[in-house]
């Protein structure tokens, strides 16, 4: 169990780092955004930067978006 757990380990701190270095790139695809933002979600991370120093640091890399709506977008 010890081994498959550190596997596990490994899969998401290579998961996170690749997520890291894309955004930093800043080459990221709205896609790959959408695939680090439920990573996030499916770790159960929200707010919470020193929880984890990458997990933090991938978050905190997140570009933020209005939640506003500008009328000519709506109707072109």
């Amino acid at each position: 169990m010890s081994t498959l757990k550190n596997s596990l380990d490994l899969i998401q701190s290579l998961m996170t780092d690749h997520f890291i270095e894309r955004l930093q790139s800043g080459e990221v695809s709205p896609s790959e955004l959408n695939t680090i933002r439920q990573y996030l979600k499916d770790n159960n991370i929200v707010v919470a930067p020193d929880k984890s120093a990458e997990l933090g640091t991938l978050g905190n890399l997140l570009p933020e978006f209005s939640d506003e709506v500008e009328d000519d977008a709506i109707f072109n």
